[in-house]
């Protein structure tokens, strides 16, 4: 009896002594500031009075995230995105169950905006071109029509791509996947030439479907070819002021080259469904 006693005294004292000693503040438990843009400024994320969901780019490394299509496998609450019928190059997104389920028409306008460094994409058609080397994507949920027009009823997707860096650099990703899939990533940074700095991205993601399709010349179901390049410019005018350009083009093959006929090539330019190009400036107070 007093064994047990004075076990259970040397137990009380230990839980006491261990209470009254606060944690030493470490490194890895102070939080970073998230900066995001998501009201056409730059601002820290807690002072947004806006549902935002913010993707940096390790995220998206860690996640294997190239594409919008991909931003729907449940990384950000209540986002959605899935092909339209048995085309693979046109997605239907939506945020918190609002979206456009008709997409037949190429003129059909839809509920969530997705934009690329300040350029709106207008069609779902083209939606799972890749991402070449994005900065962060922010998902901005619920209506946003007061800052990114009519069409983000169901919300908006602010994509921003890392800016030139002015040292030369090579940067290589080669990825393998299910069903085949290869996917190469190459970016280039240029050293800055009279306050002019460039960058060179290219991108090429294979995969050959995840049905077998037995006919004879025919790829499997879901097999597509992309390819995609991106090239960027900084010029810093004044202390105070930076010009901005990017050219942006990005080609999808829902079917690609059959391995066992060889006429299926020209088959697949026959059914090449999307051929996207797009470019943009902008002059704006660093």
């Amino acid at each position: 009896m007093p064994l047990r006693l004075i076990k259970r005294g040397i137990f009380s004292i230990a839980l006491i002594f261990t209470a009254e000693c606060p944690l030493a503040a470490t490194p890895q438990n102070s939080l970073e500031e998230v900066i995001v843009t998501a009201q056409k400024r730059e601002q820290s994320l807690q002072d947004v009075p806006i549902a935002v969901s913010v993707i940096d780019s390790k995220q998206l490394q860690a996640t294997g995230i190239s594409s919008i299509d991909a931003l729907g496998r449940g990384i950000v609450p209540s986002l959605n995105a899935h092909s339209y019928g048995n085309s693979n190059s046109i997605q239907v997104l939506t945020i918190r169950g609002n979206g456009n389920a008709n997409l037949a028409p190429v003129t059909t306008d839809p509920t969530v905006a997705p934009y690329i460094d300040g350029f709106y994409l207008g069609r779902s058609q083209g939606l799972s071109l890749n991402i070449t080397d994005p900065e962060r994507i922010e998902v901005l949920r619920g209506p946003q029509g007061a800052l990114f027009g009519r069409n983000a009823v169901g919300g908006a997707i602010n994509i921003i791509s890392k800016r030139p860096t002015g040292n030369f650099g090579i940067d290589q990703t080669i990825g393998f996947g299910s069903n085949e899939q290869r996917k190469s990533i190459t970016r280039i940074n240029l050293p800055e030439f009279w306050g002019a700095k460039t960058k060179l991205d290219y991108i090429i993601d294979n995969n050959d479907g995840w049905v077998t399709n037995s006919a004879h010349g025919e790829n499997n179901y879901d097999a597509y070819r992309k390819k995609g390049t991106r090239f960027a410019l900084t010029d810093s005018l004044t202390d105070s002021i930076s010009f901005n350009y990017f050219f942006f083009l990005a080609a999808h093959y829902p079917i690609g080259e059959s391995r066992n006929d060889q006429s299926s090539a020209e088959l697949s330019k026959r059914r090449r469904e999307r051929f996207d190009s797009s470019y943009g400036k902008s002059i704006c107070p660093r």
